[in-house]
């Protein structure tokens, strides 16, 4: 057992970037001994032990009860005592804490909370009003912080009746105590109103009650709230006025007290106008004119952003309410003022916005960018000038361009006067455009401006000739928020100018000229939407040139953090490889070499999961499309794979595990390197297992090296050690379409015994169908039965079906077939899968022996599910991924598995040979005779009638 002494000096190891990978590799290796979580709470609350250590304990903690609290059925991982300790001790040890560990914990509860509150963890709530001591300010923000983090888990979740009853249970306890604190904490502000050191500590419960407010009312107004609505909503109006020279903040860039708990209560407001607008309205305009009041007389410091914009948000919602929009919102004089006084000065580009483009490139891109700016004063004016429009479009779009117009002009008069120009630009954008701006750029366009005249007017030549670099950019922004409205045409001369961009000093120019060229490939054709509007020979002129830039870029970084800072870049090299397809063959082995550096730099520090998720979807582009040799692949890539492998990098292995699977499915024919043989024990090892996030991928390599290599696997041992790993993964629910697609290498590819391992297989799969069935698993069973029915590989098809489970128990095959597969088959989504299905069902439906009972009405259910299959739309053999859309990953950087799109196994296509399958359908059956003949001869004469029309 580790004693603290150890953890403290590893904690300490894992603070420095070169023995953070090992220190963290010795702690995990701690975790499965008893005591280990309660050490570790204790040690994060031992105010002898260094804060930085402390801290790292915690996010220690919050990442070990994320991956290790329970299993994917919701089974304990932990030792019982350990269970109950955690949860009886996490509570009053995270009051105790300081803000910045009371987060990490406040975490690690909610993701408790997720899997056992309230069932498994009844008496929470009643600890946590116990404790409250409205006499302490300090215990109150600790209990109020652990409700917190318990109730926001609710914001995103749709609405259930499990979620209903949670949030009742809470309600019903947690009310009262609630509203007493709140009026009791409002006494002791006005009492504190002059002292510095209690009244902040007053003002983050504030915050915390607010907060609170808000995540008990998420998902509908609760009685109590509306019956007290005039008394919590006085005390709401009160702080939203509320000012004290105490609470404000010397820092011109950071939110102090103040701004933070207004910008909740703007959140609170927001809610209820747009959800509760029947009950809240009567109480509205205090609100309304106190919100403009505040747009009105707050300054430009960045401190005041999120208050500004959350203001701005609130009014744009109110702007949308009926009664509302027909009346101040309607009065010509109120939308002046609106645009004047709120939407131009927001709109202006500031000081601090320059000095954030020049010193922290990669942050104005992530606040400028689309989705990623919702808390900034311009997307919040955007969002405004678009509520207005939807109620006045024409008068609103008359108003701002007249400003547009006067903006453009002042810029002609004087190049200098560059903001001038940014504020028209970013103006005309937003009120040109009606729909959101998504990642699939704008579909609709405002029918009173014309974006293709304003391009060629005020856009284009600022793309050719010396402007400075937010103009630049703004003019690059311009393609990329308007691509689906410029003609193909005006695209194509655009793309070889962006590509030019690439070779700037300035990082926003070459990182906003590659996102838009990732969105530019990206575009559907649209006269066949199952296609790109740039085809490959479109792009393959100018890949190599593209690709060189965007690597350069890249590799130039001098750390591993650096390097990775940049998603962007990545992922449009990503996007060009896939738009180039199987142009990039003559210099693939180059870019494999440029894509294997920059993965031995980032796996001496994962930082950021986009970067590394493009990295790999790229590395699968150039394994999918390169037709380079098996041998050349392996080369190329292993030594550096199986380094990551070796180092453990729980971040990196599942992406690696994809990409060794995918150089043996796109081998013609692979052979059994040493590679694989040296992958052959580990894969089998139960530890490997162990980890949610290396399933999927070490599955689906065990496969393919099954159904590739099934040499290595003759041995006895390996066949019992790989029924072994089938007989885990089967008994979990979230993976047991895994076990499946095993089980299925391993009857196509290896010789099984059909005494010492297909009844043993058999009766496992029946126990878990008995015992512990789901809709999943009797999908995933009906599939292999009928797996095995369609395959023409000798040794299988029909008899081996069924066989299979006649060896358990004679006479069951026909049960399982009538009770559980006919009725599978209409809950089939694939299309291979269905394929697969159809022939299989075709295939017993036309060769049940003579003995089996079925009777007529079980084979007319047979029979309905042939042509409603038939009907469904099913894989044909030459259908392979095409025009694959790669969307950002936004996980949290752990073990959790992420699929790469280019990686995609292709599907498993059953009888190849059959072409016309209806034709195969109808020739089946009617040839069929014996007993199955004459069961045909008692379908209803409808469903005759459909027979007979394949």
């Amino acid at each position: 057992m580790a004693s603290q002494s150890d953890l403290v000096r590893l904690f300490e190891l894992s603070l420095n970037p070169n023995n953070a990978l090992a220190a963290e590799k010795s702690l995990r290796s701690f975790e499965t001994q008893p005591g280990f979580a309660t050490n570790l709470l204790q040690l994060v609350a031992d105010t002898d032990v260094n804060m930085s250590v402390r801290l790292a304990a915690s996010l220690f903690f919050k990442n070990f009860i994320r991956r290790s609290w329970t299993d994917d059925d919701g089974n304990y991982l932990f030792p019982e005592p350990d269970v109950i300790a955690v949860k009886s001790e996490i509570v009053p040890f995270m009051i105790t804490l300081p803000s910045i560990l009371r987060r990490q914990i406040g975490e690690s509860i909610s993701s408790i909370a997720d899997s056992d509150f309230p069932e498994r963890w009844p008496t929470l709530i009643d600890d946590l009003v116990a404790r409250l001591d409205p006499n302490s300010p300090a215990v109150t923000n600790g209990v109020f912080d652990v409700a917190h983090s318990i109730f926001r888990r609710w914001r995103p979740l749709f609405r259930s009746n499990e979620l209903f009853l949670e949030i009742k249970l809470v309600l019903d306890k947690f009310c009262v105590p609630f509203l007493s604190v709140f009026q009791y904490t409002d006494s002791q502000i006005d009492a504190a109103k002059s002292d510095p050191q209690t009244l902040p500590l007053l003002v983050e419960n504030l915050l915390l009650i607010m907060e609170i407010y808000f995540d008990l009312n998420c998902q509908d107004i609760p009685e109590f709230f509306e019956d007290n609505i005039k008394t919590l909503m006085e005390l709401v109006l009160k702080y939203f006025v509320y000012t004290n020279p105490i609470l404000e903040s010397d820092d011109e860039n950071e939110s102090g007290p103040l701004e933070q708990l207004k910008s909740s209560i703007c959140d609170l407001l927001t809610l209820y106008a747009q959800r509760y607008s029947d009950v809240f309205e009567p109480l509205l305009e205090p609100f309304v004119q106190s919100t403009w009041n505040l747009l009105t007389s707050t300054g430009p410091q960045p401190k005041y952003d999120i208050l500004i914009s959350k203001a701005m948000h609130f009014l744009t919602i109110v702007s949308k309410i009926p009664s509302q929009a027909s009346g101040i919102f309607s009065q010509e004089s109120a939308i002046n003022q609106i645009i004047e006084l709120v939407i131009l000065p927001n709109t202006m580009l500031r000081e601090s916005d320059e000095e954030l483009f020049e010193d922290d490139p990669i942050e104005f891109i992530r606040r400028d960018l689309e989705g990623a700016d919702t808390d900034t004063r311009r997307r919040a004016t955007s969002d405004l000038l678009t509520a207005l429009r939807e109620q006045h479009n024409e008068p609103v779009t008359k108003v701002v361009m007249q400003h547009i117009n006067t903006f453009l002009q002042n810029y002609q008069n004087d190049n200098s006067n560059w903001k001038a120009k940014d504020s028209a630009l970013y103006l005309f954008s937003a009120c040109a455009v009606n729909s959101s701006n998504t990642v699939n750029g704008v579909s609709s366009i405002n029918p009173l401006v014309d974006v293709y005249e304003f391009f060629t007017a005020n856009v284009a030549n600022d793309l050719v000739t010396d402007v400075s670099p937010i103009i630049r950019v703004d003019s690059i922004k311009y393609i990329y928020i308007f691509r689906n409205q410029l003609p193909k045409s005006i695209l194509s001369q655009a793309i070889p100018v962006l590509s030019s961009f690439l070779a700037s000093s300035n990082y926003v120019v070459f990182t906003y000229a590659a996102i838009t060229i990732e969105r530019l490939l990206s575009l559907k054709n649209p006269d066949n939407t199952a296609t790109t509007l740039f085809s490959k020979s479109d792009i393959a002129p100018l890949s190599q040139d593209l690709l060189q830039h965007l690597f350069a870029i890249i590799e130039r970084a001098n750390t591993p953090e650096k390097l990775a800072e940049n998603e962007y870049l990545m992922r449009c090299a990503m996007r060009v490889l896939v738009a180039a397809h199987s142009s990039i063959s003559p210099y693939s082995l180059e870019l494999l070499g440029h894509i294997t550096k920059i993965l031995e730099i980032v796996a001496k520090n994962p930082s950021n999961p986009r970067f590394t998720h493009f990295l790999f979807e790229a590395l699968a582009a150039v394994v999918r499309f390169s037709n380079l040799s098996q041998s050349n692949l392996e080369s190329a890539l292993m030594p550096t794979l199986f380094s990551v492998l070796g180092e453990d990098i729980a971040e990196l292995t599942p992406y690696v595990f994809q990409i060794i699977a995918q150089i043996l499915e796109v081998s013609p024919n692979p052979q059994p390197s040493s590679h694989y043989r040296n992958l052959v024990d580990p894969l089998l090892a139960p530890t490997l297992w162990e980890s949610r996030g290396n399933i999927p991928a070490i599955s689906r390599l065990l496969a393919d090296m099954v159904e590739k290599c099934p040499v290595l696997f003759h041995e006895p041992d390996t066949k019992l050690r790989l029924l072994g790993v089938f007989q885990k993964t089967i008994a979990s629910k979230a993976n047991d379409n895994y076990a499946f697609d095993l089980l299925t290498a391993c009857v196509l590819s290896l010789e099984l015994d059909t005494e010492q391992h297909l009844k043993q297989i058999a009766v496992i799969i029946l126990q878990r169908l008995q015992n512990s069935r789901t809709e999943k698993f009797v999908i995933l069973f009906s599939n292999f039965i009928l797996f095995l029915a369609a395959s023409d590989k000798p040794s299988l098809g029909f008899p081996y079906a069924y066989a299979f489970l006649e060896a358990v128990q004679p006479g069951l095959f026909t049960t399982l077939f009538t009770q559980f597969i006919i009725p599978a088959c209409s809950r089939i989504l694939q299309k291979a899968a269905k394929r697969t299905a159809l022939i299989g069902l075709v295939e017993v439906t036309t060769r049940l022996p003579e003995t089996t009972s079925i009777n007529e009405t079980q084979f007319a259910g047979a029979v309905e599910a042939i042509l409603a299959l038939l009907s469904s739309g099913i894989a044909q053999p030459s259908e392979e991924l095409e025009n694959v859309e790669v969307t950002e990953n936004d996980l949290a950087f752990t073990s959790s598995y992420s699929r790469l799109v280019l990686a995609t196994k292709p599907a498993l296509i059953i009888r190849p040979d059959v072409v016309d399958v209806p034709s195969y359908v109808k020739q089946k059956l009617s040839s069929a005779g014996g007993r199955v003949s004459s069961l045909i001869s008692t379908l209803s004469p409808e469903l005759s009638a459909k027979l007979t029309a394949i």
